[in-house]
């Protein structure tokens, strides 16, 4: 049966036709809905014919690519070739002139243990440590980057890691045509590729085809290769590179087990910060690749991850693994590859030049997963954009440029100008007198004879998270609705750029704009603008309509909630406008709002494992659930520490209670205060005036001062010697 199988679709394939059996379908139609009136039509086909469609498909999804090796590639860089293309590329003058003489006549030394050798000079390259090196360096390789390829073959490149893909039809005779090229380019630029590194892959082939020929030497064919610090197989299926990361992580988690210990005296804290940075960001680097591997396919991670939480918590073996992430904060690793796999979809999405993939998202996001269940790139990425209602919305909308904005030179200068005034201690250690003084200086610092001010807000109900925007001039207020999910950032630009449109209307002279919110005056200061693209660039034009007419425009910051009356104002404004009952001021959402957002996700994903292990009746899920509050407890903070030594006069026993009166007005006081010190101090039986904070033992003479400062912090004095009270506070 096998041979006349394999005869039939020989066959088929040789002539190009098909039996026409294969072509008929049966259509059953299967109930839509629950009433049973709507249908969907499910199409049969014969599975002879529907085997060779899956072989052929194989070969459409071939590709090959070579990873081309250069030798030497900054210190061999030709300087010729580099002048040339700057002067391609319209150089001319004085600058070329400099780069010319910046790239000859360069010589170095070595400098080694105290000796130092003679200098020598170089004829080529680019100076390694120089700020011009790069771009001049990144020059050649667009130069190899912009070769003339096929719609289906490519040259891709990240420094002098250099790869080149070729799929599609004649994949094949495309790729020897393009290493033939780029061979030729290499030389005429000076770089040398290295036949010994130099590797081809070839994708979802059974059979290999004969090897490319480089310089008269065959490129060997891999099956696993390391690009960008990826591990690439010839399947695609990543499962080497997994195995890779679990290795990297296992190694990183030793070296948070010798922080653990002892004498290593590494804090919780210290190593979730360690285990964020270090062994998390092997798994955070390649979620690109790993969005199409399944929550199965990451079991290795997940494992590797667990025992990372262990070292940090200090939990014993049989610890429920959503137990140790709600204690931790760290979500499972598929979760945060959803999270991330998002944040950088909708980032390539925003991207201008990347159409294509904007398409083949878009084809594939209305497609059903239960009937489209082959798992494809796009098929996985519209599913991670349908996990979240902000996400789809960048197939929606385009946050492209204003259209009458245009990007100033780097020399012209700016059209309005900024003040940002830092406070001199963080806004909460600030007394509300003080705080207002600091803000009403900054007021009348950036006050103009004859200028119109304006005062400009944003906020969020953080009942129902709706936002607002509002701008309060003289005798005018007004109030816009923003979209749900926009960030404080995006309301804040929102309320600057309606203050600028009223001003631009109805103003005559020069305009002050105190605003509450330093990320929003700083992302006017940026180029370019790599988010909230059209909000940014409609205040610009704004901005230069408005330096057209003669009128400057001065931003200045002061600190909210301040007590300044337009500020507050403003404030009121804006809490009012979240509750307006329609979107007023449509807007496209912000790459960093949906990161945020997603961020919100995952946090809340792992609240949700604990109470599903908890329906499911785990005890250490109960328990943890019932003693946290479903995990609503935070790591504790990094707890100030206070040195004193062991003999102190009266004198330095009052300062040390003084400093650490200060230490504790700087904690947040809503929290649980914990000190941890042995005073030398007993406080006897007597309770007369002390109930809260005394225990029971004998008093010495150094008790007093403990004594004074635990009822004026109302702190509870215990220990290993003292008996329960009846009631307390906080331990101290």
């Amino acid at each position: 049966m096998r041979q006349e199988l394999i005869a039939v679709y020989s066959k088929s394939y040789a002539s190009g036709d098909l039996p026409s059996p294969w072509k008929a379908a049966t259509i059953v139609p299967i109930p839509k809905g629950i009433d049973g009136l709507q249908y969907r039509p499910i199409s049969l086909l014969s599975c002879l014919g529907k085997t060779l469609e899956r072989i052929l498909l194989s070969r459409l999804q071939q590709a090959v690519v070579v990873f081309i090796d250069l030798e030497k590639a900054f210190e061999l860089a030709s300087a010729p070739a580099i002048l040339s293309i700057l002067a391609e590329k319209g150089v001319r003058g004085r600058l070329l002139s400099w780069i010319g003489q910046y790239l000859r006549d360069r010589r170095a030394a070595v400098r080694f243990q105290g000796h130092t050798s003679s200098a020598r000079a170089f004829e080529n390259g680019t100076p390694q440590g120089g700020i011009l090196s790069p771009a001049l360096f990144n020059i050649l390789m667009e130069k190899l980057s912009s070769l003339p390829t096929t719609p289906y073959s490519r040259v891709l490149s990240y420094a002098d890691d250099i790869a080149l893909v070729a799929s599609g039809p004649n994949h094949i005779a495309s790729a020897r045509l393009l290493l033939r090229r780029l061979t030729h380019m290499c030389a005429s630029l000076g770089l040398v590729i290295n036949r010994e590194k130099t590797k081809a892959m070839a994708l979802r082939y059974q059979n290999l085809p004969e090897p490319f020929d480089l310089d008269g030497k065959p490129v060997p064919w891999v099956q696993t290769q390391r690009y960008l610090g990826m591990l690439l197989d010839a399947r695609l299926a990543f499962t080497p590179y997994m195995a890779d990361i679990r290795r990297a992580m296992k190694t990183r988690t030793n070296i948070m087990r010798v922080l653990a210990r002892p004498t290593g005296g590494a804090s919780d804290r210290v190593l979730r910060s360690f285990y964020v940075h270090a062994v998390r960001a092997c798994v955070d680097y390649g979620t690109p690749c790993l969005m199409t591997t399944g929550p199965g396919t990451l079991h290795t991670l997940e494992t590797a991850q667990n025992s990372a939480l262990r070292v940090i918590l200090g939990a014993p073996l049989w610890t429920k693994c959503v137990c140790l992430r709600a204690e931790a904060r760290i979500s499972s690793v598929a979760t945060r590859v959803t999270q991330l796999s998002v944040g950088h979809l909708a980032t390539l999405l925003r991207h201008r030049e990347d159409e294509p993939l904007r398409a083949t998202v878009e084809r594939a996001l209305p497609r059903a997963p239960v009937l489209f269940r082959r798992r494809t790139w796009a098929s996985v990425a519209a599913d991670r954009l349908r996990t979240n209602p902000l996400s789809s919305g960048f197939l929606r909308s385009r946050d492209e440029p204003h259209p009458d904005y245009s990007a100033p030179a780097p020399w012209a200068p700016p059209t309005f100008t900024t003040t940002i005034r830092p406070l001199p201690v963080r806004k909460a250690q600030l007394q509300e007198q003080r705080l207002m003084r600091e803000a009403l200086s900054r007021v009348t610092d950036a006050g103009r004879p004859h200028a119109s001010v304006y005062y400009t807000d944003g906020s969020i109900n953080h009942l129902s998270r709706t936002v607002g925007a509002a701008f309060v001039a003289a005798g005018n207020t007004a109030l816009f609705r923003l979209p749900d999910g926009c960030s404080s950032t995006q309301a804040e630009l929102v309320a600057l750029r309606q203050a600028l449109r009223h001003d631009v209307e109805e103003g005559r002279g020069h305009t002050t704009i105190h605003c509450g919110s330093v990320p929003a005056i700083q992302s006017l200061l940026n180029e370019p603008m790599p988010d909230n693209t059209a909000l940014l660039t409609g205040i610009h034009v704004l901005l230069q309509a408005m330096e057209r007419a003669g009128r400057h425009v001065h931003i200045n910051w002061i600190p909210s909630h301040a007590g300044v009356p337009g500020n507050e104002a403003a404030d009121r404004a804006a809490s009012e406008a979240t509750l307006l009952p329609a979107v007023t001021c449509p807007l496209p959402p912000s790459v960093s709002s949906l990161k945020r957002n997603m961020a919100r996700h995952a946090n809340a994903a792992i609240i949700k494992e604990l109470e599903e292990a908890r329906a499911a009746g785990s005890p250490s899920a109960r328990w943890y659930t019932e003693a946290t509050n479903s995990g609503d407890r935070a790591m504790p903070p990094a707890l100030p520490r206070l040195c004193a030594s062991v003999e102190m006069c009266e004198t330095e026993e009052k300062m040390f209670y003084a400093k650490l009166n200060s230490v504790l007005d700087q904690c947040p006081p809503r929290d649980t205060h914990i000190i941890l010190c042995d005073f030398n101090a007993s406080t006897s039986c007597d309770r007369i005036g002390y109930e809260l904070c005394v225990g029971y033992g004998a008093r010495n003479s150094n008790s007093s001062l403990l004594l004074n400062f635990a009822r004026s912090k109302r702190l509870r004095i215990t220990g290993s010697w003292y008996k329960r009270p009846e009631m307390h506070r906080w331990t101290w």
